[in-house]
């Protein structure tokens, strides 16, 4: 089962931009009718959706209702509210091999953003330029 991990930034990035990336990295463009993109390296898979701004409000009202302090790490670190979230389900195989660990790099390389994954663990924009300039597998 795919574990859900969301990509928050300050920057409103256009479909249309988000479609271009998702190209840059490989990504087959609309593998469903769910998502705008999927990476696939043999038995790992990554699906990629950029959510609407009704979603993105939706998830910040749900963490807001779970935790008010996490609205406000994320705020603190962007300097603002989020204005772009994507959502990436990640299957077991991407996400102890580290294949998830290089999309999202390549994702905060072009928009600097906070890793979240809904549960317990976020990464800050300086966490992951960290990480990813170390090259190391942060996803296990």
């Amino acid at each position: 089962m795919p574990e859900p991990l969301v990509l928050l930034t300050d920057v409103d990035i256009a479909p249309e931009q988000f479609l271009e990336f998702l190209k840059t990295i490989g990504a087959v463009i609309h593998p469903d009718e769910i998502y705008d993109g999927r990476v696939s390296q043999g038995n790992q898979h990554v699906w990629i959706v950029l959510e609407t701004r009704e979603q993105l409000q939706r998830l910040l009202e749900d963490l807001e209702e779970q935790d008010i302090s996490i609205i406000e790490s994320i705020k603190e670190d962007l300097g603002i509210l989020p204005r772009s979230s994507v959502l990436l389900d990640i299957n077991a195989y991407a996400r102890s091999s580290g294949f998830a660990a290089n999309i999202i790099c390549a994702f905060a390389k072009q928009w600097p953003c906070i890793a979240y994954d809904l549960v317990a663990r976020m990464y800050s924009k300086d966490d992951l330029q960290s990480l990813c300039k170390e090259g190391r597998n942060f996803m296990t």
